[in-house]
């Protein structure tokens, strides 16, 4: 329907990029991007009066998301004469119906200094390819009129990918975008393929330009490559190129960490640890997992030149001193001396340690810790205490904690033995 309303607009479509390339490796593309020869924000006004849902547009930059509600999908199919999901051409359900989908201009990018932002402007399709990273994701898909299905390949992607290869557009791709160095290695190990000779070669030239990129880029391309299906694959990748090193002279990648890796999904699950693995972006367990392994003050350094939010800084250092302390406690320690250690630290802090699986004795007292200790507490209230004759202060508190180290040392296992215990402590705090 995209295609036949941009005919009837005289504007060329095209699908590009990694949509294409997957269709062509026969992998389920996750993202649909149309490229426009003409104006991207009048097609997808167009197709919003035709079918609803709803636009948002950008004209600096030429671009419209198209947001596509389910109304909108059985619209489509009406016009296209597809009664169900099982109808249609292979082609078509191979692509998932999309929630929205962003239409760009054609444009070209011009580069004003090495590492900075480009400036764009309009272009044809054939610039718009040129100035993407690699050749693999410069092919396309025409959409439009009778020629619906023509595939586009001005850079000889398809040879790259019969190949298998990791291939750059020109040789100053690196330096322009010192970025594109993390997006081939994660290409490269997504797809099980080979960054080529010449462009290994242009990597290493342009390493010294990773230390002009922002922070902030360069930790977006890590979150990326650590979100990737095997990121141990990523990170060994990337130390062998250099690039960790760049980040900062002690950072590797440690071999030793593929088994923490390989654990770190498996806690989604995990009937004690599952409800905190899911509460957050699992990226933060293999970021901090990996520099957990680090001498001080690496973690905080590495973390300070990617510029992690405080949250993400001060739940990343946790994990060191936590270790610290949980080392410095005697095996014997009692349960109410394990709780007080734990207590102040935020969870991911606590599942991070757990992943590390530093002794059979520290994994113990974390999942007791997060399965039982962190739920006890004393039956007795301030109230009570109030009504017992003891003036409100700094008492309550010390009362109150010492209850709560009876029934987690064991001292006391009930509610009446609680009541004992209190009724000796307020005899003494009432003489």
């Amino acid at each position: 329907m995209a295609g036949e309303t941009a005919a009837d607009l005289r504007m060329p479509i095209y699908f590009v990029g990694g949509l294409v390339r997957d269709l062509l490796l026969d992998k389920m593309p996750s993202d649909i991007d149309i490229v426009v020869e003409g104006d991207a924000i009048a097609l997808a006004t167009e197709l919003r009066r035709r079918f609803g849902g709803q636009v948002y547009s950008h004209d600096r930059f030429g671009t419209a998301k198209w947001s596509v509600a389910t109304g909108t999908h059985e619209a489509i199919k009406a016009a296209a004469g597809i009664l169900n999901d099982e109808a249609g051409s292979e082609e078509l359900r191979r692509i998932p119906a999309p929630e929205q989908i962003d239409f760009v201009t054609a444009r070209k990018e011009f580069y004003k200094r090495p590492t900075a932002l480009p400036d764009v402007e309009p272009g044809s399709i054939k610039l718009d390819l040129h100035r993407r990273d690699f050749t693999i994701n410069t092919l396309a898909i025409r959409l439009d009129g009778d020629y619906l299905g023509q595939l586009i390949d001005f850079y000889g992607g398809q040879r790259d990918l019969r190949r298998g290869i990791i291939r750059v557009l020109h040789s100053l791709s690196f330096i322009d975008d010192p970025t594109r160095i993390l997006r081939a290695v994660r290409l490269e190990q997504r797809l099980g393929f080979t960054i080529e000779e010449n462009t290994a070669d242009l990597i290493a030239a342009a390493l010294p330009f990773i230390d002009r990129v922002s922070g902030e880029r360069i930790r977006n391309e890590l979150e990326l490559g650590l979100n990737e299906a095997n990121p141990a694959l990523v990170l060994e990748r990337l130390d062998d190129l250099g690039v960790l090193t760049r980040l900062h002279p002690d950072l590797h990648w440690r071999p030793e960490t593929a088994a923490i890796y390989g654990r770190i999904q498996a806690f989604a699950d995990d009937p004690l640890w599952g409800d905190i693995f899911r509460s957050g972006p699992t990226v933060f367990y293999f970021f901090s997992t990996w520099l957990a392994q680090f001498p001080a003050p690496v973690p905080e350094q590495v973390a300070g030149r990617l510029r992690v939010r405080k949250a993400t800084l001060d739940d990343l250092l946790g994990v060191g001193t936590l270790r610290t302390r949980l080392e410095a406690l005697p095996d014997d320690a009692r349960p109410s001396s394990i709780v007080h250690t734990l207590e102040h630290f935020a969870p991911r802090t606590l599942l991070t340690t757990r992943l590390l699986d530093l002794s059979p004795r520290m994994n113990e007292w974390l999942d007791r810790y997060v399965s039982e200790w962190r739920f006890v507490r004393p039956s007795t209230t301030g109230q009570e205490l109030k009504l017992a004759g003891l003036p409100p202060g700094p008492r309550y508190g010390r009362i109150l904690e010492r209850l709560l180290v009876a029934r987690l040392d064991g001292e006391v296992d009930d509610d009446a033995g609680e009541k004992a215990l209190l009724e000796e402590m307020l005899g003494r705090e009432l003489e």
